[in-house]
């Protein structure tokens, strides 16, 4: 019997594209408050998993209106992360 891979996984078969679904982009939405420690960090896990093939992704962060530094880490991730599409939305807009 052999081990599962991860791109066996469920998840992973969805987002394959087939005949039916042509998917060419993932969007992953991610809420947030005052994650000025961690949020950079999570979004270097989140770009650096695995899609199929020709599926792009698309990062939208919904920043709840953080006390700390949470907004200008948000607003550096551009220039860390070039070639991935951000969407971010402050609350307090």
């Amino acid at each position: 019997m052999t081990e599962p891979n991860d791109l066996d996984s469920p998840l992973h078969a969805a987002l394959r594209p087939g005949p039916h679904i042509p998917l060419r982009k993932v969007s992953i939405v991610i809420p947030v408050y005052n994650e000025q420690l961690t949020v950079q960090k999570l979004i270097g896990l989140v770009v650096a998993a695995p899609l199929p093939e020709g599926v792009e992704r698309q990062i939208i962060c919904v920043n709840d209106a953080s006390k700390d530094r949470t907004r200008d880490k948000l607003d550096e991730l551009q220039a860390l992360f070039p070639g991935v599409e951000f969407i971010i939305r402050h609350k307090d807009e």
